[in-house]
């Protein structure tokens, strides 16, 4: 969770010192107010993209749960830096990070979704940000999920053997119904025990009369 956030020197930014309170944040304001400038130099400050940086720019955030690092030393309070001279550097808890490193030590937690691309916005990936978010925020939610990823595999796997019964079914009464077709073909023809014998020999005779007239 981002607690504060400092700019200076980003285009019609001078300066900027913004605090924030747990839970949704929203920027909103006219066009031109500067709000796409400012989400842009957030993303920068987390390895996202790197235009629109500012020449400074300090986020301190609470460390999440999970977040370790063997190469770094990092404290309860987080704080992410960006400089911008000749080229953007990073920086976490005072410690120089490259952009590919830290972008990955934060993807778990840092997830950028634009509606330009829709990327990011299927429900797949917008519950899994949510199962995140809840895991680390109560105990028992781990365990419900994991329950629950359980119980929809077997349900997955139960739906697939239905599924199949039922084609099953559906070629079974297609065979039926032939079967039924054959048989009345049959009937409509009402054999007789024995004719098999006097059919041959009226084949023999038709046969003969063939080869004659050929």
């Amino acid at each position: 969770m981002i607690e504060r956030l400092y700019l200076r020197d980003l285009v019609t930014f001078k300066e900027v010192e913004l605090k924030f309170d747990p839970g949704l944040v929203v920027f909103s304001g006219p066009s031109g107010a500067g709000k796409s400038v400012l989400m842009s130099a957030i993303l920068s400050s987390f390895g996202y993209i790197t235009k629109g940086a500012a020449s400074l720019c300090e986020i301190n955030l609470s460390k999440p749960v999970t977040l370790k690092s063997e190469a770094f030393e990092l404290d309860d309070d987080l704080t992410i830096k960006t400089l911008k001279k000749e080229k953007l550097r990073y920086f976490i808890g005072g410690q120089n990070i490259s952009k590919k490193l830290l972008g990955e030590m934060l993807s778990p937690y840092v997830k950028y979704l634009s509606v330009r691309d829709r990327g990011g916005f299927e429900s797949e990936i917008l519950l899994q940000m949510i199962d995140n978010e809840l895991v680390t925020k109560d105990k028992d939610y781990k365990k419900s999920l994991k329950e629950y990823k359980k119980r929809y595999t077997n349900y997955k796997e139960k739906v697939s053997q239905l599924n199949k019964i039922k084609e099953d079914e559906a070629k079974l009464a297609e065979l039926i119904e032939f079967a039924n077709y054959e048989i009345d073909k049959i009937n409509s023809i009402n054999p007789q025990v024995g004719e098999e014998e006097e059919l041959l020999k009226v084949k023999q005779q038709l046969s003969r009369i063939d080869k004659i007239k050929d």
